[in-house]
């Protein structure tokens, strides 16, 4: 008696595009009891041989017949299962932010992959994650430029990444001089000069004491100006001043200080006495009196 036939197992898949040797198996079970002296696989135009390369586009059960001239003695059958590659749509969003500032979340949806690699291309403070067939990426950008992203997707089949762009824009910083002045009334201050790290920057202040003879706001370089103080104690006026790319970031705030104190008040006098001194006038007598 022959042995029966199997071909690779009863199921089996191969990704969209490959290919999958099937192999009849004429040493297992189940028996047969005559021998068969040819193959007949099905479908389609297949070689009389116990191996064969089957390059299915669609899931097709691949059958093969030991033939003992044209009676057909055993039969065995194997699914093979075309699995199609992964997929991936594009990002719900390219965003353009400012450095340091929470990011919108983007989101690629997936469909046969289990899972994703390691992430490349990410700002710093930015990652991905995966689940629900759905790709995440979250966080808050550390640094600025413009980001081109490749998350490769695993499991099931083909070679597929979701990509994107994401855009971080710097914050400018202001840097001035000087920082601090103390001064007394009437003096002139020293001009505050403001310095930005990116170009085109707009810069405008505030002042939170006009009594030191400044304005409430402003833009731009603060020029010298007179110091004021009519009153009796020092007085003090904190200048904040802001920076806003031409990208419309804002970066944090960088402060001055001016203190401006009184003029001294004029010394008093207390306790005045009159009092009369003997004096010789010409030669006589008289009472000269001195008023201290």
């Amino acid at each position: 008696n022959t042995s029966g036939v199997i071909i690779s197992g009863t199921t089996v898949n191969i990704c969209s595009g490959n290919s999958i040797t099937l192999i009849a198996d004429t040493t297992t079970t189940p028996p047969f009891c005559s021998s068969f002296t040819s193959y007949a696989w099905s479908p389609g135009s297949l070689p009389n041989n116990d191996t064969i390369t089957a390059s299915p586009t669609l899931s097709t059960l691949y059958k093969v017949e030991f033939m003992n001239g044209a009676t057909v003695v055993g039969t065995a059958t194997v699914q093979v299962n075309v699995v199609s590659n992964n997929t991936v749509t594009p990002p719900s969003t390219t965003p353009t932010l400012c450095v340091n500032t929470v990011m919108t979340n983007i989101t690629h949806t997936t469909t046969g992959a289990t899972g994703i690699g390691a992430a490349t291309g990410l700002p710093s403070g930015v990652s991905a994650s995966w689940a629900g067939n759905t790709i995440t990426i979250s966080g808050t950008p550390t640094a600025s430029g413009t980001f081109n992203y490749n998350i490769p997707l695993t499991g099931g089949c083909g070679t597929v990444s979701a990509t994107g762009t994401i855009t971080v824009n710097p914050i400018p910083l202001i840097s001035l001089t000087p920082i601090s002045q103390i001064l007394c009334n009437g003096q002139p201050t020293t001009g505050i000069n403001f310095t930005s790290n990116l170009s085109g920057a707009s810069i405008t202040w505030t002042n939170n004491n006009t009594l030191i003879g400044l304005a409430a706001n402003g833009t731009g370089n603060i020029s010298s100006f007179t110091a004021t103080n009519n009153g009796s104690t020092a007085v003090t006026a904190t200048i904040t001043v802001h920076g806003i790319s031409t990208n419309g970031c804002q970066g944090p705030d960088s402060t001055a200080t001016i203190k401006v104190n009184p003029t001294p008040a004029k010394p008093q006098v207390s306790n005045l006495v009159e009092q009369s001194f003997p004096a010789s006038i010409c030669g006589g007598t008289e009472n000269v009196n001195f008023n201290i």
